[in-house]
């Protein structure tokens, strides 16, 4: 998965300069799976031990703290950026994309299995191919597309058990898919049409994000304690307790929530940066590469049963994900002619 290693150096840059950015690509994916392994474990204590019954209202937690973050770097001394004027409404859309894809998996979630669930948040990768090279002219090399069916099939194999549709499940789980195709990609070709650096369009994103998030929380998160005393889909030994009446202050809670905030800062800053980097495809399989680390994670760390079948899946996408690496190294980025084409005097940053 480390593809578009050093694919990212544009001819206007001096040979010293290449030098000198050859590290952000490997870092920013670095940074990326680490955080990323980091939350779901972190997340897995603040639902598991804690009993938080509130991630719709989490992640707009998540990207208010991620909008505080970038307000510290982009001020003196660390001026990590420079925020750049930018018309809101040309973010809007994927903030919209953003906010769909947390509405559609959250109603698929609810509606489907979780195999079926697990089963279509696997589709994203081919999707977004599709729409990367329909929409956007951007092809990929037969031999990536053959390790990518590896992976696929790889994860699909880790993460599907019973897989039962129902119709609006199936409506919500396609949605969800396709809005989170659309942000991948659009945190891509946003980066370039604008001529914006990660952090510059992150910037923007994560306020409008947290607001439309924090609007639809009550749609999936309880707000007050039911009074006939409602107990939890996932764990009927458990009632349902409203995120007013919540104990923030009961054991080490608070200190989690804020440990998972300060992660998913860094999750999504290495999202733009990785993205922005190299490709959507490319993080995706990385994402595929994080999901085999968390199933053997899980197993190790929180006790979770294996068995043959999720062994093999795993060493199913680990093939994929070597192929797609070795394959990648020896092609050029496609996005990069694109970027030449639709801004061509942009140097990043």
């Amino acid at each position: 998965f480390f593809s578009d290693l050093f694919c990212n150096s544009t001819t206007m840059l001096s040979t010293g300069s290449k030098k000198s950015t050859q590290w952000q690509t490997p870092a920013a994916m670095a940074l990326n799976f680490l955080s990323a392994v980091g939350i779901i474990f972190v997340n897995k204590i603040i639902f598991k031990e804690y009993d938080f019954q509130y991630a719709t209202f989490l992640t707009a937690c998540h990207f208010v703290m991620t909008w505080f973050g970038l307000i510290l770097l982009s001020l003196k001394p660390i001026s990590y950026f420079q925020v750049r004027p930018v018309n809101i409404k040309e973010v809007i859309p994927i903030c919209l994309a953003f906010c769909g894809f947390v509405i559609f998996n959250n109603l698929s979630l609810q509606t489907n299995s979780v195999g079926f669930y697990q089963l279509m948040k696997v589709m994203t990768t081919p999707v977004v191919g599709i729409i990367q090279f329909s929409f956007y002219g951007v092809t990929m090399n037969s031999k990536l597309i053959i390790a990518l069916i590896f992976v696929v099939i790889g994860i699909i194999i880790v993460t599907c058990n019973e897989v039962e549709l129902r119709f609006w499940g199936l409506i919500y789980a396609a949605c969800g898919v396709l809005s989170t195709s659309c942000y991948q990609v659009w945190v891509k070709t946003r980066q370039q049409d604008l001529g914006l650096s990660p952090p510059q369009l992150l910037y923007y994103q994560a306020p409008i994000s947290a607001i439309m998030v924090f609007v639809v929380t009550p749609l999936f998160d309880p707000i007050f304690t039911p009074t006939d005393g409602e107990v939890e889909v996932s764990d009927p030994t458990k009632r349902v307790i409203g995120l007013i009446d919540y104990d923030f202050m009961s054991g080490n809670v608070a200190y989690f929530i804020l440990l998972s905030c300060v992660l998913a800062f860094l999750v999504n800053l290495s999202i733009f940066l990785t993205i922005g980097k190299t490709s959507p495809i490319t993080y995706n399989v990385l994402g595929h590469f994080k999901l085999c680390v968390v199933t053997i994670g899980g197993t190790i760390v929180f006790n979770e049963d294996t068995n043959p079948r999720k062994v093999l899946g795993v060493a199913v996408a680990l093939v994929g994900i070597t192929m797609y690496t070795y394959w990648k190294l020896q092609t050029s980025n496609a996005w990069d002619k694109r970027a030449k084409q639709v801004n061509p005097n942009n140097t990043g940053g």
